[in-house]
């Protein structure tokens, strides 16, 4: 059985067990309480028949010479001279409309007690969710961006005695810090338990930004053509899926990458297309992101491989 059911069948087993004990307390007291008023009640109206017999009596009394009650009355009190009726099951009517009332009050308390309850509880497990799945997301792509950093030394290695191998080499550890510190300030955000609600995402501002962090690989063409859109979503979790997928595209390219964002029927629709380089391959870790953040936050990802790769999300 899952914490929230269990929690929550706790919870209305203590309510249930607590206002019923209230219940049956408050009903003994207001049944003590509604006997003396009756007698007093009795007793005044007693007090006006004697001193004016043609007073008008409630409902539920009568007074009479013989012991024979009407219909629907039994004896309560004789005096002496007159006998005093009152009407059959007039103090369990009044108990039964107390009950009916508190028990519609409390209903409506218990509801609205597990109501809040249950969203309070939701609501904290789903961000203990989202942390976990942030955390998850941000560790493999914080790895896979490890293993790209590996792959491209092991290149740069190749090639150390060009020229352009210590520029390659520093533009690789700039980006890798630059990956590292993101990651260290989400960490602190989720620590402060920020970061995991969805916000109002500009994807337009997503792709300038990752775009500018990702140099273009020498002899490939990058064309953009993007639309104002966007999307409510984590925005950590839209900066992971661009990154991964122009990342992925520039890696693999022989000459083009092309990047484009526009509105489509469902959502915003961002597509990445690149030709594939002769020998091209990988992990496939880039696109297992991909489809775990897509499913995530409910987007769909298509990826096509023929002369070129192109995956299309559509938010």
């Amino acid at each position: 059985m899952r914490f929230e059911t269990r929690s929550f069948l706790v919870l209305v087993l203590a309510l249930v067990v607590g206002l019923s004990m209230i219940n049956f307390l408050s009903v003994a007291y207001v049944r003590t309480i509604l006997e003396d008023s009756l007698e007093k009640e009795i007793d005044r109206v007693y007090r006006l028949y004697v001193m004016s017999p043609n007073t008008s009596l409630p409902d539920h009394i009568r007074i009479g010479r013989k012991p024979t009650p009407p219909e629907g009355f039994r004896v309560v009190r004789y005096t002496g001279k007159h006998f005093i009726f009152l009407k059959e099951g007039y103090l369990k009517e009044r108990l039964k409309n107390y009950s009916v009332f508190l028990l519609m009050w409390e209903a409506l308390l218990v509801m609205a007690l597990v109501l809040i309850f249950h969203r309070v509880v939701v609501r904290y497990l789903r961000r203990e969710q989202e942390a976990k799945d942030m955390m998850s997301i941000l560790l493999l792509a914080l790895t896979h961006r490890l293993g790209n950093f590996l792959s491209v030394q092991k290149v740069n290695l190749e090639l150390i005695e060009r020229s352009t191998a210590s520029d390659r080499l520093k533009e690789s550890v700039r980006r890798l810090e630059r990956h590292y510190r993101r990651t260290l300030e989400v960490l602190e955000d989720l620590r402060e338990g920020h970061g995991t609600d969805p916000v109002r995402v500009n994807l337009t501002s997503v792709i300038d930004k990752v775009v500018k962090s990702i140099p273009v690989p020498e002899g490939v063409t990058l064309k953009i053509r993007t639309s104002p859109a966007q999307v409510r979503v984590n925005p950590v979790y839209v900066e992971v899926l661009i990154t991964s997928l122009v990342e992925n595209a520039f890696r693999y390219a022989r000459s083009k990458v092309y990047i484009k964002l526009c509105r489509g029927k469902k959502g915003p629709v961002f597509v990445v297309r690149n030709d594939i380089k002769a020998h091209s391959g990988g992990s496939g870790m880039g696109l297992q992101i991909v489809k775990f953040i897509t499913k995530k936050i409910g987007a769909e990802v298509r990826f096509r491989i023929k002369d070129h790769f192109t995956a299309v999300v559509v938010f």
